[in-house]
């Protein structure tokens, strides 16, 4: 079981920001230091066809 009472803050923004970002392949460890990260090319090309279709950022990722 979790405890989120140890948790700091930075991991709790994390978990519900970058995390999910990781899981999907849009952003990736970046090749000169791990411990930092970048847009994957997943990331690019899921971006390149959400403006392709007309999306407006961020009003179409916040208006679901």
């Amino acid at each position: 079981m979790l405890d989120l009472q140890e948790r700091t803050y930075e991991q709790l923004f994390g978990d519900r920001t970058i995390a999910p970002l990781v899981r999907l392949g849009l952003i990736a460890e970046a090749s000169d230091d791990p411990a930092h990260r970048v847009v994957s090319k997943r990331g690019e090309e899921t971006w390149g066809l959400f403006v392709q279709r007309g999306g407006q950022y961020p009003d179409d990722l916040t208006h679901l």
